[in-house]
């Protein structure tokens, strides 16, 4: 038993190791993040450290766009989930997501997810200056 137990531990240790952790910074206020494994994600992961001037859209997310495209091979879907961090495809855009929208965007590839709480990211400004950095 105790065996499986350790077993079970190194498997999830291992599947956690496959997210990128990140921080973004806006101001004072300090955000952790994950990148997935995507192509895309690790495309993004290239240009960390990165600031980006974000606009808010709405009540559901900020924007910007980055200096380089991304690649587009990773599968594309309609929609995301609260917390989200996305590539929107038709603008090149990076996003991060916050509410619902009043329709679903289409053309994302989601890069990976805020783990913290994501009220602090609501509560930035409009634009947010955003530091994304790989966590240390």
């Amino acid at each position: 038993m105790d065996q499986l137990v350790n077993n079970w531990i190194n498997l999830s240790d291992s599947t956690s190791q496959s997210h990128t952790k990140i921080t973004l910074t806006s101001g004072e206020t300090s955000v952790q993040a994950q990148l997935n494994d995507t192509k895309a994600a690790q495309e993004f992961k290239a240009l960390l450290p990165v600031t980006l001037s974000m606009t808010r859209m709405g009540e559901h997310e900020y924007y910007s766009s980055l200096s380089t495209n991304l690649s587009e091979d990773d599968k594309t879907q309609t929609g995301y989930e609260i917390s989200n961090l996305a590539y929107w495809t038709p603008g090149d855009l990076f996003a991060i997501y916050f509410d619902e929208p009043d329709k679903a965007p289409e053309g994302l590839i989601i890069l990976g997810n805020i783990t913290d709480d994501i009220d602090k990211i609501r509560e930035l400004g409009n634009p947010a200056e955003i530091t994304i950095s790989l966590a240390e």
